[in-house]
């Protein structure tokens, strides 16, 4: 059984590789995508079972991603947590009405994040939602 494979999307590359090396231990596959549009395409080609999104990066930011992905067959159930420094109530509801799962300020607590992903994968599996 191949182990499930979350997507991450983040400009921050040291945050990014983190993150990556956490979830890789926890027995993820993951791939991160430092700009928006690259981690659309990546979705695309290789569906994720979960997405882990900042807001804030140049070109496509993090709302355009998510309304993209929302909008897609194969990520249009996927969890989607969206992490971001931005943690004004705003930006926080506008996540959560353009169908993020959650909604994660920066910087967070990692064990948390990787508890809350596991829970949603988990979750979708049960539900048969997987991209295997």
């Amino acid at each position: 059984m191949q182990p499930n494979h979350v997507l991450v999307i983040d400009d921050e590359v040291a945050l990014g590789r983190a993150l990556r090396i956490r979830l890789e231990a926890a027995g993820y596959r993951v791939t991160h995508e430092a700009r928006g549009d690259t981690g659309v395409e990546s979705a695309q080609c290789d569906p994720p079972d979960c997405v882990v999104l900042d807001l804030r990066m140049p070109g496509m930011d993090g709302f355009e991603v998510l309304a993209i992905l929302r909008s897609q067959p194969a990520t249009r159930e996927t969890p989607i947590f969206v992490v971001s420094a931005n943690v004004q109530d705003e930006a926080r509801q506008r996540a959560l009405d353009a169908g993020a799962t959650a909604f994660v300020g920066k910087p967070y607590n990692a064990p948390l994040l990787l508890e809350a992903i596991g829970k949603s994968v988990r979750e979708t599996i049960s539900h048969g939602e997987t991209h295997e």
